[in-house]
């Protein structure tokens, strides 16, 4: 899975749209849109305030996007410490 599409699914997780996030980033929803979409690149620092908005480690993040043979594990610890 990739970066855009971790960010997608957990902002739909938390019921958000996509009005919402852009508001509390202060971006426009075109942005936010074409990002969860893989139509945009963001900048490190776009995506440490998505990070920080959800309230999840960057790199629970990278874990998440990544294809793993324990990526059950690593859903659990997230659902465990930061749903």
């Amino acid at each position: 899975m990739q970066i855009n599409k971790v960010f997608r699914k957990l902002r739909r997780e938390k019921e958000w749209t996509l009005e919402e996030v852009a508001m509390r980033l202060g971006v426009s929803n075109a942005m936010i849109s074409d990002f969860e979409a893989g139509k945009r690149d963001l900048k490190s620092n776009f995506v440490n305030e998505l990070c920080r908005i959800h309230k999840i480690p960057l790199i629970i993040i990278y874990l998440m996007a990544t294809e793993t043979k324990d990526q059950k594990k690593v859903k659990e610890y997230v659902k465990k410490h930061f749903k």
